[in-house]
């Protein structure tokens, strides 16, 4: 995945925040992204909507890496004025 495609993937993430216990559309979002980078293992539903990928390492490319992130959002209104500022609707 190219830096810019992840940078725009971050700010979709930004710019759609959901409440805590209530993130199905984030982790939707974030789980079809991950079925495309073709993870030995996909779980989700972890805790309610946490999300796990286990990507094997093998001989090569022995390296592992581990990705953790925070899905949920604080309801404030954005004070910004990028393109890409929180549209919270929840």
């Amino acid at each position: 995945m190219s830096s810019p495609e992840l940078i725009r993937k971050r700010k979709e993430l930004h710019q759609h925040p959901e409440l805590s216990g209530r993130e199905e559309k984030t982790a939707a979002r974030i789980e079809k992204w991950l079925k495309k980078l073709e993870p030995d293992e996909l779980l989700t539903g972890l805790g309610g909507t946490g999300i796990l990928a286990r990507f094997n390492a093998s001989v090569d490319s022995p390296i592992t890496v581990l990705f953790r992130a925070d899905l949920d959002a604080i309801a404030v209104n954005e004070a910004s004025d990028f393109h890409y500022r929180s549209e919270f609707d929840n």
